[in-house]
């Protein structure tokens, strides 16, 4: 984290604090199995099976895509999320870590899901987060991205 008044670190509070209704509103899979449907078809491609999960909360996402073979890891930076996370699929390694400091070496995923999670990054901060994306991605590997359509900051 950088500062107290850091918009990363009010987030993290707000999903700390109501990650149980979080997790009843956004439980069921299908609210994005479009997505990872697209995800995983895009990685028949893709030569490895090692994926990260950034943002990945309770854990819903980083189970569907460990049943289809994947070796998953998570990361969030809410505690309470990351415990409902470890509950769900113990057999899956969850982090606590900020996406904009991954703390993992170079190369070191075929894939990076990141589902509703990127939006949270301020925007000074987009391209250095991009940049550990890339950094954390092998050769020929997959990016998935999804964040809110809108004008402006809000």
């Amino acid at each position: 984290m950088e500062e107290k008044g850091d918009v990363v670190l009010k987030t993290i509070e707000a999903y700390d604090e109501f990650a149980g209704d979080y997790v009843q509103r956004n439980s069921d899979v299908d609210r994005s199995r479009l997505f990872l449907d697209f995800f995983l078809d895009g990685l028949r491609s893709v030569p490895g099976k090692k994926l990260l999960d950034v943002g990945c909360a309770q854990g819903r996402d980083s189970k569907h895509l460990a049943n289809y073979g994947y070796d998953v890891i998570g990361v969030d930076l809410s505690e309470k999320l990351l415990e409902i996370a470890r509950k769900n699929a113990p057999n899956l390694k969850f982090c606590k870590m900020d996406m904009r400091n991954l703390e993992f070496p170079e190369n070191s995923f075929d894939g990076i899901w990141a589902m509703a999670s990127f939006l949270h990054i301020p925007k000074q901060e987009a391209k250095k987060t991009l940049g550990e994306f890339y950094r954390v991605l092998k050769k020929d590997s997959l990016l998935y991205i999804c964040v809110k359509e809108g004008q402006g900051e809000e």
